[in-house]
């Protein structure tokens, strides 16, 4: 389960309601976003005129500045912006945490979450707990070299194949076939 910003407390919730039905994921990576432990204080952003919900996007890399000149591209995306501020911002912290190991992500140099407390997202989990910083601000995630470093984590992290999850084929090889599956008949190119 991987969420950034309000995702990571979407998918901090889903990763519980998950978890209490029999089917807790084997990660939840939080990126970007303070820990249940310190809720969103006033001045909100999602009570901000549209102007300066705007101004804020644009100041955290959210919204691209060019956009400003254009209302009817922005203006029906605001809406929804506003709606996921609001949840996030008047997010509770739950009574109880999770069992599922987190990794908590984030960049040093980010202007909306203080980077230095992403390490108390270990208090939300009875798992393991692991934290990585970055640079590029609150969307460090955009940048190539950042993404590309996560990804290899993550993949280098998983299990291997086991017997109800098979490797993914690989580009070149033939796909194994079950037992009483006919295997597909090869394609003829035609010119």
């Amino acid at each position: 389960m991987v969420g950034h910003s309000f995702g990571s407390v979407l998918g901090y919730e889903l990763t519980r309601a998950m978890e209490q039905k029999g089917l807790a994921p084997d990660l939840l990576v939080v990126s970007a976003r303070q820990p249940p432990c310190f809720p969103s204080l006033p001045p909100f952003a999602h009570l901000r005129s549209d102007a300066q919900l705007l101004e804020h996007l644009t100041e955290i890399g959210g919204m691209a500045p060019q956009l400003m000149t254009r209302p009817e591209l922005v203006q029906p995306a605001l809406r929804a912006i506003r709606a996921d501020l609001e949840a996030m911002e008047r997010h509770q912290r739950p009574l109880t945490g999770t069992g599922v190991p987190i990794l908590a992500l984030g960049a040093v140099d980010d202007p909306v979450v203080v980077a230095e407390r992403l390490h108390l997202w270990s208090l939300e989990t009875t798992g393991g707990f692991h934290r990585s910083l970055y640079t590029g601000g609150h969307f460090y995630l955009y940048a190539h070299a950042n993404a590309a470093a996560i990804a290899r984590r993550l993949l280098a992290d998983r299990p291997g194949p086991t017997a109800g999850h098979p490797a993914p084929p690989t580009p070149g090889r033939p796909v194994p076939v079950p037992d009483g599956v006919p295997a597909p008949s090869p394609r003829k190119e035609t010119p």
